[in-house]
């Protein structure tokens, strides 16, 4: 697929880390491509071998709504063991990261055309990640990705005439992930090197010099300006900004991705199984497309209720969408508008739903 076409989200989880300094959340790239490395042949590599990187992943049409579900799939599909999920760390962990989703905000967008440059288009989410339960689940994830990288180097060639689709789950998505100071990670990237692991990595595989346009870098450079406090009022100002276009201004403006509308109606981010092991494919009804069609099945419902009423006002257009998702929604409170008729719903700019977080049994 060109590259120019593709499109990318990270969520960047922040936390005040010793003396105020802000911390992030971040991986470590690996150096060998584990997945897509073919027997009797030179290992590939990853992108940004040995890097630090955000999480996140490439947007997944089949799966993603808005940018921000896929930010949220790269902070969720990390690696769980199913045989965790009753276990009380497990749940909890789980519910820090469902948290963590519903509060996340847009931050930057890089790439092709934007200030800050990049291959991809790539939407930058900032979230809050704290406490025990938050150390809890990086301990565990590193724990994990150590037995994967001792799997795949035990089962030297062997790995790779294992199928893709099998290979998958038992390959490392990075080489481990840490709270970084902001500073430390900035320090470490303008060395020759990062770390002894990279150095070694990039010798073994022959690579001769590292990438340059690490856009995640660049973001980091804004954040190390701003506390915690003030990166999320710029993400929240961002956010405002956004809500009050108008669809047409949207559309044409380097944000149209996020726009999702029916008539009149719009939301700025879909939630759809959010949390660890949620249902990703939900077939019995509307098939493989379900995630915006659904939206669109929800949106019109929401609708033809405002129209029945009149017009609504924002808190009962975020009741409608709580009765109609079967979970919560929040909008910031509004001056009803008197003397509108069903007709000029239509010519309502502000968002009635702002989020939606679908909420269904799941099979496990």
């Amino acid at each position: 697929e060109d590259d120019r076409r593709r499109l990318g989200a990270t969520i960047i989880p922040l936390r005040a880390g010793r003396g105020g300094r802000t911390e992030v959340l971040c991986t470590q790239s690996n150096v060998v491509n584990f997945l897509k490395s073919e027997p009797g042949q030179p290992r590939k590599t990853m992108s940004f071998p040995g890097e630090f990187r955000f999480l996140g992943a490439l947007r997944k049409p089949e799966v993603d709504v808005t940018p921000l579900d896929t930010a949220i799939r790269g902070l969720t599909s990390v690696g769980w063991m199913n045989a965790q999920r009753y276990i009380r760390s497990y749940v909890a962990a789980r519910e820090q990261l469902g948290r963590a989703a519903m509060q996340a905000l847009l931050f930057e967008i890089t790439g092709p055309g934007m200030s800050i440059g990049g291959l991809v288009k790539t939407f930058h989410f900032v979230c809050i990640m704290v406490g025990e339960v938050t150390d809890h689940f990086v301990d565990q994830l590193n724990q994990l990705l150590e037995v994967q990288h001792a799997y795949c180097e035990a089962k030297g060639e062997e790995l790779f005439q294992i199928p893709e689709a099998v290979r998958a789950p038992l390959c490392p998505m990075f080489r481990r992930v840490a709270w970084w100071s902001i500073d430390e990670i900035l320090d470490r990237n303008d060395d020759e090197f990062v770390n002894a692991y990279q150095r070694e990595g990039f010798a073994k595989h022959g690579i001769q010099e590292r990438r340059s346009e690490n856009s995640h870098m660049e973001v980091l450079r804004l954040l190390k300006l701003m506390t915690v406090e003030q990166a999320f009022d710029y993400a929240g100002s961002l956010e405002s900004t956004l809500r009050s276009m108008s669809p047409a201004e949207l559309l044409d403006s380097p944000y149209s991705e996020l726009e999702h509308t029916v008539r009149g109606l719009q939301v700025l981010s879909f939630n759809l199984n959010i949390l660890p092991f949620g249902v990703v494919y939900w077939t019995s009804v509307i098939g493989s497309g379900h995630g915006f069609k659904r939206l669109r099945r929800f949106l019109e419902r929401i609708r033809r209720e405002l129209e029945e009423e009149g017009l609504a006002s924002p808190s009962s257009a975020a009741h409608s969408a709580c009765s109609a998702a079967g979970g919560g929604g929040h909008s910031p409170p509004r001056r009803r508008s008197k003397g509108h008729s069903a007709g000029h719903l239509s010519e309502i700019r502000a968002l009635d739903v702002i989020a939606v977080q679908e909420l269904f049994a799941s099979p496990f």
